[in-house]
């Protein structure tokens, strides 16, 4: 009928909603339905990119959960896991996949009152779980965590230093739940901040101490030493300064 990409996102998810409703299906359910009817016809019909199918995806299933009883974090979760889940039945399943999940899940939680803070955390939540479905090494789960929170942070105008910070806390946060110890954690959290300072295109100087900063924050939030927080802040400013090709004296 030649509807545009909106429409068609709409008119799948009021048709999974209305069906599932009589066939009392569950969010889960419902969730997925909706993402895949509107990628599978994109993609048999539409000249449709991944990213567009994502938010199409992201669209309809917003729409097939109309009346479920969800909170905004859980629709956010489930928007994230449907979309990848979609998508997956396309193409492989990459890094670019986990980011459109994260993207999806920010954009669920932005029409809610969470504030930027908890949208970038289940931003990057959404996209650490992406990277757990994709069999990705529990360091892929942290840095790719830490990237959708930035991603996060970046769409809703934060500045740089700021989404600097929220990679650093999804990426401490996805380490954990991966099963890294803390001080790994630090460790994903000080990568994590130093590939987003360096993105945001911050000097050099910044991106070691913001890096050094998030290790240091991870260490005390998971309650290392004193010791180990300076040691881990050290090892991250290091480590940065390398990535910003800091001579050995800097």
């Amino acid at each position: 009928a030649n509807m545009s990409m909106t429409e068609l996102a709409s008119a799948a998810g009021s048709a999974v909603l209305v069906v599932g409703s009589q066939a009392a299906l569950t969010p889960e359910e419902l969730a997925v339905l909706a993402a895949q009817s509107a990628t599978a016809v994109l993609q048999q019909h539409y000249n449709a990119s991944v990213s567009q199918q994502a938010q199409v995806a992201s669209a309809a299933v917003s729409v097939a959960l109309t009346n479920a009883s969800l909170t905004p974090a859980e629709e956010a979760l489930l928007t994230g896991a449907s979309v990848l889940t979609a998508l997956r039945s396309g193409s492989g399943c990459d890094a670019e996949l986990v980011a459109h999940a994260g993207e999806a899940a920010q954009s669920v939680a932005s029409r809610t009152s969470m504030n930027v803070s908890d949208q970038a955390a289940t931003s990057g939540q959404a996209a650490a779980q992406a990277a757990a479905n994709c069999s990705m090494s529990p360091a892929m789960q942290a840095q790719l965590a830490g990237a959708a929170a930035a991603a996060a942070g970046a769409t809703a105008n934060l500045s740089g230093e700021e989404q600097t910070a929220l990679a650093g806390q999804a990426a401490s946060v996805a380490a954990i739940a991966a099963g890294l110890t803390a001080e790994q954690a630090a460790q994903a959290a000080g990568a994590a901040a130093a590939s987003t300072a360096q993105n945001a295109g911050l000097s050099p100087e910044l991106q070691t101490s913001l890096a050094a900063t998030a290790a240091a924050q991870a260490a005390n939030v998971n309650q290392l030493s004193a010791q180990k927080q300076a040691e881990l802040a050290g090892e991250a400013a290091a480590s940065a300064g390398a990535l910003a090709n800091m001579s050995m004296t800097e």
